[in-house]
């Protein structure tokens, strides 16, 4: 049974508006690039299975800077996939939390 990347949501905590790609896995963009206003947040449906990481591309005034978000399957066992990404930024700097699920979970 595959696991499906829900969403990730994405709060601009900055002044200014800034443009959000997000990719699902890294380096396949699935959403952007977009305009996330000051203050506001967004959220993005990736609509992939068994997704091992995604990349947030964020352009500002400061220029473009990204962070990677990833599960690594284990050695043994069953895999883990990415369900939701949530995700605080400010200039250059990325603050998240990652809910995955063992593939074949309830």
């Amino acid at each position: 049974m595959s696991v499906d990347f829900r969403e990730v949501v994405f709060k601009n905590s900055n002044s200014i508006s800034v443009s959000l790609t997000v990719e699902a896995p890294s380096g396949t963009i699935v959403a952007g690039p977009m305009t996330v206003g000051p203050g506001s947040t967004t959220t993005v449906e990736p609509r992939v299975s068994n997704c091992l990481s995604t990349r947030l591309v964020v352009v500002d005034h400061d220029g473009p800077h990204n962070h990677t978000f990833a599960v690594a399957p284990p050695v043994e066992g069953r895999a883990c996939y990415l369900e939701r990404v949530d995700t605080l930024y400010s200039v250059a700097d990325f603050r998240g939390r990652i809910v995955a699920e063992t593939e074949g979970f309830g």
